[in-house]
């Protein structure tokens, strides 16, 4: 069975989906290393403490300056990465994404791309459509938009899913 859905892929905002696939799917460790960075800290700047010396009054600035490099130097290189991706030209086209018994395709005037199910790790829902896992952090995705409600669209990953597991065997 064959089905075929037309959208623009920028209606599916990346940040905002991958976002959502990693507070559902990343391990425990990953989602909280900011605290595992902010108890790094906190040590360090116990150790400040508990052992003087001339350079305890700067500890803290430090401390402060090197959190705020880190946080903030990753938060402009995310930002600007998405916001990159996300106005790829071919990302602005009417695509067709067609899911086959043989896999699944995207095509628009500027692109055309075919994987095989077996090439993907799973599928799943996010608030903006649903994404196709080629990796733990990469996907392919259909956006919300390309169905006509919330009901075809939990229909179509029931479909993706089936798929994906046929094709493991």
């Amino acid at each position: 069975m064959t089905k075929t859905f037309f959208a623009t892929p920028t209606d599916f905002k990346f940040r905002k989906g991958l976002a959502e696939l990693h507070r559902k799917r990343a391990p425990l460790y990953i989602r909280t290393r900011a605290l595992w960075y902010a108890g790094t800290m906190a040590l360090l700047f116990g150790s400040a403490l508990a052992y003087p010396s001339k350079f305890v009054a700067f500890a803290p600035i430090l401390i402060f300056a090197i959190t705020a490099l880190y946080f903030g130097a990753g938060f402009a290189w995310r930002r600007q990465m998405f916001a990159g991706f996300q106005s790829a030209p071919y990302r602005l086209a009417n695509t067709r994404f067609t899911l086959a018994e043989d896999g699944y395709s995207e095509e628009s005037a500027l692109h055309s791309m075919t994987f095989r199910w077996n090439a993907f790790i799973a599928a799943d829902q996010t608030n903006e459509g649903i994404a196709l896992l080629l990796a733990d952090i990469e996907c392919l995705a259909i956006p919300k938009t390309a169905f006509k409600d919330a009901g075809e669209m939990a229909e179509t990953l029931t479909v993706i899913k089936a798929y994906i597991a046929a094709s493991r065997g």
